[in-house]
């Protein structure tokens, strides 16, 4: 496939993501029902509704509308809470306190931290989606279980990491890079789909992305992998069986990025702490998490099978180097139309809570 056939795959993915996600929003608001979107034919029916899924997976983040088991428990959990929690404080606030230093291995400065940027009340691990604001209306958090459908979960091959996708200049390709970009032929559609989250729930990050992604292909270099790639990020990390230790990636994302994580197999057991903002969420196979690793603490503990994660982020230099800028924060307002999020989060049912 080449390199402009794979990005116009992109376009389109995206492109009836965010259009699906504006229409079911706009089922939430009284005078706003938009038109059904319609899909371009050379994307399967059978994909269509896997676009839908992440697009309605960000919808019930954002207006808590779903029904997880047992609903007396999440009935009583969002009535005492509410979705999306509110915190108290200011993200931009918080990230100038963390020096690049700061790599979440200091309990003594994440102490002080949280006494100035208190976390939100303790919370039990969740399985419904939700997301975080601060006082700004910046999201800093987005937790969507089962984004990915089971039978997208499954690998056939070894998991590599991406930093090995081609070799140098007038050198031909290593065993693990051809491992690598096979890899991503055989996950294509998976990148698609974790684009897509992205492009909603973060514009501005997927725009620059995006842009990046076309300069690269242009280039003669870098046109063959780019043939194969559909991550709207610039760098992938595969991760198999590892407990993550509490940290921050200070080497990558940073003030206005969000990290994706995908978590694949592990079993029940399995839960994304990030204490520094109060929570614990379970993270079975198909779950997707937004934030930003760069500036807040998270661990990953308690898998008892086989387990896989996906990472993706940013490598802002690189973003820089393509003639890109670091995007604006991600707020709740920049993903809808002017207006929608005031209203929506005026509405009863999705009001939002401090903690």
């Amino acid at each position: 496939m080449a390199a402009t056939a794979s990005l116009w795959l992109l376009d389109l993915c995206t492109e009836y993501g965010v259009a699906s996600y504006l229409k079911g929003i706009s089922s939430h608001l009284p005078g706003h029902n938009v038109p059904t979107p319609i899909c371009h034919n050379d994307i399967p029916a059978g994909f269509q509704a896997e676009l839908r899924v992440v697009a309605q997976r960000i919808i019930e983040a954002t207006t808590h509308q779903s029904t997880p088991a047992p609903l007396q428990f999440y009935r009583l959990l969002r009535d005492t809470f509410a979705f999306p929690v509110a915190l108290k404080w200011n993200a931009r606030s918080h990230g100038a306190c963390v020096s690049n230093n700061q790599r979440g291995d200091s309990p003594e400065f994440e102490a002080r931290l949280q006494e100035q940027f208190p976390p939100c009340h303790e919370l039990p691990p969740m399985n419904s989606p939700f997301s975080i604001v601060d006082d700004a209306e910046e999201v800093v958090f987005i937790y969507l279980p089962d984004m990915l459908l089971p039978e997208r979960q499954g690998y056939n091959d070894t998991l590599y990491i991406s930093r090995n996708l081609g070799a140098a200049a007038g050198r031909a390709d290593n065993a693990a890079q051809i491992s690598a970009q096979t890899w991503l032929a055989a996950n294509i559609e998976t990148g698609l789909l974790l684009s897509t989250a992205l492009a909603i729930a973060h514009p501005a990050q997927y725009r620059e992305t995006r842009q990046a992604l076309g300069y690269l292909a242009s280039l003669p270099e870098f046109n063959r992998h780019m043939q194969q790639w559909t991550f709207a990020f610039n760098a992938v990390t595969l991760i198999c069986n590892r407990l993550t230790p509490l940290h921050r990636d200070r080497a990558s994302g940073g003030a206005g990025f969000y990290d994706l994580l995908l978590s694949i197999g592990g079993g029940p057991r399995t839960i994304l702490s990030l204490p520094g903002l109060g929570i614990r969420v379970q993270y079975d196979s198909g779950t997707v998490a937004m934030f930003s690793g760069h500036q807040h603490t998270h661990e990953v503990w308690g898998f008892e099978e086989e387990r896989a994660c996906i990472a993706c982020y940013a490598r802002p230099p690189v973003i820089r180097w393509l003639g890109g800028q670091n995007p604006a924060r991600p707020t709740g307002p920049s993903t809808l139309p002017e207006g929608w999020w005031q209203a929506l989060i005026g509405i009863p049912e999705v009001r939002r809570a401090g903690v």
